[in-house]
């Protein structure tokens, strides 16, 4: 896995992330199934360090 500095922040996220929203993350008996356990422990077996917990917003940004 790749990793990269966030500006001086000290932080080094992988470049590839993981993404949650169609995962069930608002659905806790989805998010705690097999199917969703199987993805994140492989996404942490490939290196990666960076989940995407953002709701989805229809707020439009500048």
């Amino acid at each position: 896995m790749e990793y990269r500095e966030l500006g001086s922040t000290g932080l080094t996220p992988s470049v590839v992330g993981l993404g949650t929203l169609d995962d069930g993350w608002m659905d806790v008996e989805r998010r705690s199934g097999p199917r969703v356990a199987g993805h994140d422990r492989r996404a942490i077996e490939l290196g990666v360090n960076l989940t995407d917990t953002e709701i989805k917003s229809n707020r439009r940004r500048r």
